[in-house]
């Protein structure tokens, strides 16, 4: 009986020790929410994964869906674009995967270049030190669930183009279209056809 008046002060206790474990640990939390979610999501890894896609934006009429099969992406393009595998080397160290380009005007067009990141780099530094992107005009996006970049980017000769940086599995996709003959809304839906991993 005598040990029966300890049960509530063991109580009151562990209450008030509980209490004070978790005023203890708001600062820390506080603290690390002020890191940027954009640049953890980014970093590009194995283990990064896309967000969930609500509903998928509508291709415009006419438009062409391409799929790679070996490289696991779907996007729909314009009608008077053709497809075109091109391998070999860019100017920023990465393959050129695929392009489309208008037959009349070579221009007019977009390709996708996947370029590798062996640094690991974040997709914040790997855009601002290696895409072209003039720093005043990127900004955040989403492509095909994944957060990303897009931006103006330059280019040695011509006009400059519009870009989308995407970190995917180990690598970075850069995909460009010129400005002077791709229109703004045309980017955008080319952007938002992106998929990644079709039927899987």
């Amino acid at each position: 009986m005598p040990r029966l008046w300890m049960l509530p002060v063991l109580g009151l206790i562990a209450v008030l020790g509980f209490a004070c474990g978790d005023s203890g640990d708001d600062k820390p939390q506080s603290v690390s929410s002020t890191a940027p979610a954009a640049s953890v999501a980014a970093t590009p890894s194995a283990s990064a994964s896309p967000t969930a896609i609500a509903t998928p934006a509508p291709v415009p009429s006419g438009w062409t869906t391409y799929t790679d099969p070996q490289l696991g992406f779907s996007v729909a393009y314009p009608p008077d674009l053709v497809f075109k595998e091109v391998i070999g080397p860019t100017p920023l160290g990465g393959q050129l995967a695929i392009e489309f380009r208008s037959a009349s005007d070579p221009e007019r067009g977009f390709g996708v270049t996947i370029i590798d990141n062996p640094a690991g780099a974040s997709l914040e530094k790997w855009t601002a030190e290696f895409s072209g992107c003039l720093t005043d005009t990127i900004q955040s996006a989403t492509v095909a669930g994944w957060v990303s970049l897009t931006c103006t980017a330059e280019v040695l000769e011509g006009s400059p183009e519009w870009a989308a940086i995407v970190p995917y599995e180990d690598k970075m996709l850069r995909i460009v279209a010129g400005k002077a003959k791709f229109t703004d809304s045309e980017f955008a839906a080319m952007i938002a056809s992106f998929r990644f991993r079709v039927g899987s």
